[in-house]
């Protein structure tokens, strides 16, 4: 579609890993690809120089570019991939410590009431022997 002119520019959104816990929501463009004039002066202060390229640069480029798309789109596949792994994770892990947090709780509550059940029982049972021997 780009290069029949269908589409003049193409991006990708996708997620970009940086931790385990953390990832930045990120929109590429990838065609046309360009360069910004700050990067044209810095190569060419870098290479002031001309090249002499076999084959030419035509065919060079043809076969370049389509392995540099293929590339980067696999590259943002991978950085969603990683930051989908990572946000699971981090849930279970979450869901983990409140299932513990939870089930100590309970089992305090639980062990309370059982306490208090085994309190009211001995109360009963002083108070019916203290009712026998007045």
């Amino acid at each position: 579609m780009f290069l029949s002119g269908e589409v003049s520019k193409f991006y990708v959104a996708y997620n970009v890993f940086k931790t385990a816990i953390s990832f930045q929501p990120t929109m590429r463009k990838l065609l046309p690809i360009t360069l910004d004039d700050f990067e044209k002066e810095s190569l060419k202060k870098e290479f002031p120089f001309d090249f002499k390229y076999d084959p030419s640069p035509k065919i060079i480029l043809d076969t370049l570019l389509p392995e540099t798309l293929i590339s980067t789109l696999w590259t943002c596949q991978l950085d969603a991939i990683a930051s989908e792994h990572g946000s699971r994770m981090a849930s279970m892990d979450s869901a983990s410590k409140n299932c513990e947090e939870m089930i100590r709780e309970l089992t305090l509550k639980m062990n309370k009431l059982r306490q208090a059940g085994i309190t009211n029982e001995l109360i009963e049972v002083v108070s019916g022997a203290e009712s026998i021997n007045n």
